[in-house]
């Protein structure tokens, strides 16, 4: 994968931004060693201190551990901090609801691995093609399509990224096009079930774990006709640019066939999704039906290298199922750190003092998750604030199930917004490597967020709905 070029004055202002904040680490550090400050101010300054470490780039889990060990550390002496140590790891790991998360993560990188993925891609084409700016509507619902059997965002949009991109340019889409409707395709992952965030977020809130992943299918469906909506009205706007007349023809055998060929990832959304929704299986059972049905009908249709994929996944599995549960302890910490220094308490007063209405509150919520979202990726979002405003939430009467799908929903809008949008520079990033795209073609960031952007009206819709209607999440429960 080719690096970007950083010019040599984008790299000075950095690097002194830095240095700045590392400064600024510092002193907060220097303060709360030093002062004998008030527990309220302490846990705030040991907020401000794990803030400052995210935007250094120190991993949200690491700058989340550290930064709250050390507080408790402060606030409680040397027997506080090492019983934290020594049970809190175990408590916010050993969760029998917590193992759905390993058995979500292996479906989706069996599916991804073996190629299942494609299949949905072809088949929508198929069906969706012949419409204005039909391969990019394919590729959006191809995108809802494999977040059913995948959990992952980041996966799904590398997917599709391989596939559909060189196509759309290849056919003379507009690449700002070509590019945002990947990064905002794989975005719907974490709506529509199986979503690791969704599971995260019941871990860290205590919500049940099924009722929560079922709550964002009808949000992830809107989201999903959304952007179609989106794409039909950019192409008629911009017919020349966007290629709104190119369309691809196939006949109804055609499309019979390519439908005939997603028959396994049918197989495994039914087991998943139609488990929970019938009350067959609990989340835990439907994860590991999916996972084992993934396993058998990428065996069925793998090919001699069956074995080698299955090793990746499985590789895959364990990093990416680590990684969670290392986040998962540290929030544990913070969530030690904010009962020990009165800090949630502190805030859901001061809160309360505004004599906010759910609304207003709400409102505020959307402010700071944008603002968060500029140097946090969803999962550190969710870890920071959910701990913190969970009794303003309930002082409020706001439903704690739809607020996860709202929490969910304002991470995946972070994720490919600029300037810091992750999910963007990895489409940017994909782009670059060699041969994939058509020759002469050039992808520059700020094409994917500029195409980005244009579907950000569809998130902002679907948002205003969930506001404006929040029993939506529960039409199907």
């Amino acid at each position: 994968m080719i690096e970007p070029r950083v010019p040599p004055e984008h790299a000075r202002i950095a690097s002194t931004i830095w240095w700045v904040l590392a400064g600024v680490a510092g002193l907060i550090a220097v303060a709360v060693s030093v002062f004998d400050l008030p527990r309220e101010l302490l846990g705030l300054l040991i907020l401000a201190l794990m803030l400052v470490l995210i935007m250094l780039g120190v991993p949200v889990a690491i700058a989340m551990a550290s930064a709250a060990t050390y507080g408790v550390f402060l606030s409680v002496g040397f027997r506080g901090l090492a019983f934290t140590l020594q049970e809190f790891p175990f408590r916010s790991s050993a969760s029998w609801s917590l193992s759905v998360i390993p058995m979500f993560i292996l479906m989706g990188f069996v599916v991804f691995r073996s190629g299942l993925s494609a299949q949905i891609y072809d088949a929508a084409r198929a069906w969706l093609g012949g419409l204005p700016g039909g391969i990019a509507i394919a590729t959006n619902f191809a995108g809802a399509g494999m977040a059913a059997a995948s959990g992952s965002s980041i996966g799904i949009s590398y997917a599709l990224g391989h596939i559909a991109i060189p196509e759309m340019l290849r056919s003379g889409y507009d690449k700002r096009l070509a590019t945002a409707v990947v990064a905002e395709a794989g975005t719907i992952g974490q709506l529509i079930p199986p979503s690791i965030l969704a599971v995260v977020y019941a871990g860290i809130a205590g919500t049940p774990i099924g009722t929560q992943l079922l709550a964002g299918l009808v949000p992830g469906i809107l989201l999903a006709f959304s952007y179609a909506i989106i794409i039909l009205v950019w192409v008629q706007l911009r017919p020349i640019k966007s290629a709104a007349n190119v369309q691809t023809s196939y006949t109804w055998p055609d499309r019979w066939r390519a439908a005939g060929r997603v028959w396994p990832l049918v197989l495994i959304i039914v087991a998943v999704v139609g488990g929970l929704y019938g009350g067959i299986f609990t989340a835990t059972e439907a994860g590991a039906f999916g996972a084992l049905a993934a396993i058998i009908l990428s065996w069925i249709t793998g090919g001699k290298d069956f074995g080698a994929k299955m090793l990746a996944a499985l590789r895959d599995t364990v990093y990416a199922t680590t990684a969670i549960m290392f986040l998962l302890v540290s929030v544990s910490f913070l969530n030690r750190l904010l009962a020990v220094t009165n800090v949630a308490a502190w805030i859901a007063q001061r809160v309360g003092g505004l004599q906010l209405e759910a609304l207003g509150f709400i409102g505020l919520m959307v402010v700071l998750y944008l603002i968060l979202g500029m140097f946090m990726d969803p999962v550190g979002m969710m870890l920071l604030t959910v701990p913190v405003f969970s009794p303003t939430l309930q002082a409020l009467n706001i439903d704690m199930i739809w607020f996860g799908v709202f929490i969910v929903m304002m991470g995946e809008i972070a994720i490919t917004s600029p300037p810091v949008g992750v999910q963007s520079f990895i489409i940017h990033q994909l782009c670059q490597e060699p041969g994939l795209l058509p020759e002469g073609e050039e992808i520059r960031l700020w094409d994917v967020f500029s195409g980005v952007l244009r579907f950000g009206i569809g998130d902002v819709a679907v948002v205003a709905i969930l506001i404006a209607f929040p029993g939506v999440i529960y039409i199907f429960l």
